[in-house]
Order: C-alpha cells, then structure tokens, then sequence
C-alpha cells in the first residue's frame, strides 16, 4: 500500500519534515516514491514554513495512497491558506479596475511645462548634517586598549623566588630537571 507520510530530516532539536510517498513498508526515513512537499515546524517569519504540491497529492490520492493523520491534518492548513491567498488575489485585481474609473472622469488639470520646471527649480537642497569627528573614535580605542594592556599586567603571576626573572616558567623548569 502506498502512503503519503511525514520522513524527519534536519539536526537534533531542530526538525524538518519532508511529505513523502512511499511504500507503507518502508521505514519512516527509508526509500521514498515521490517528495511532494516540507514542512518546517520552527520555521521563522520571514521563511516558508509549509510547502505541498498540490497537484501531485491529489494525484497520489487518486491512484490509492493513504495520508497519514498529520499529513491530513497539514494538507487541510495548504489549502485554507490557498483559498485565501486565492481570494485576496481576485480582490485585488477587481480593485484596479474599480479604482481607474473614478480617475477617468475627475481628470486634474496639469500644470504647463514651463511652470513645473520653474518649481523644480525653486526647490532648495536639503542642507547636510554634520559628521562626527572620526578622530574622538580612536582616541576612545586607544584608551581601551591601553586599560585592556594594563589589566592584562596586573593579571600575570608572580615570579617565585629561585626562578628566572625571564618569566618564562617552562624554560626554567627543563633546566633545572
């Protein structure tokens, strides 16, 4: 029996669903038929989170496969949202065409040529602001630097007494062994 199942890609705690057909004896990730669409459970704003080919699940439909609950469930989510992309689609095309008739018979009178080149011109540029002195930005580093270098001088390790003054403990250790 063939049947439209959810396989689960993607990393730990970050799943991603792919809509495959497969043979209800394969294994949930195994071998598939067809991938007809994904689903992303975490899918962020900006990103598509569900994703069916419509057309090709009907055609699964047709010919005998078996969605599973989820995938009922999902294909349901598609196609209420399609019927309503479809409809705000057929509004916005009849708005146009509302909208151009009212323009038609208000026509407002234009201004001559010569008058709108006369207030392009008239027009003053904007007036530029001030930037900020780039040389306050490395002073300002400099400073941060120098406390970072100062910090770093507080933090080294005393020398022990019967040590080289080098500071170089490893040198120092090899030597004496």
């Amino acid at each position: 029996m063939v049947r439209i199942r959810l396989s689960r890609s993607g990393a730990k705690k970050r799943p991603f669903y792919y809509f495959t057909v497969a043979d209800s004896r394969r294994a949930r990730n195994g071998g598939f038929i067809e991938r007809i669409g994904f689903y992303n459970p975490l899918a962020a704003e900006n990103e598509e989170g569900l994703k069916v080919n419509l057309d090709r699940f009907d055609y699964w439909l047709s010919v005998g496969g078996q969605p599973s609950e989820r995938v009922k469930r999902l294909i349901k989510q598609v196609s209420q949202a399609s019927s309503v992309v479809e409809e705000a689609q057929e509004a916005e095309t009849a708005a146009p065409e509302e909208a151009e008739k009212p323009e038609a018979q208000a026509k407002k009178p234009e201004k001559p040529e010569a008058q709108a080149a006369a207030d392009t011109k008239a027009e003053k540029p904007k007036a530029r602001t001030k930037k900020p002195d780039a040389g306050k930005a490395t002073a300002k580093t400099t400073r941060a630097k120098s406390s970072s270098a100062s910090e770093a001088a507080k933090t080294k390790k005393p020398v022990k007494a019967g040590k080289a003054a080098s500071g170089d403990d490893q040198d120092s250790n090899q030597t004496s062994a």
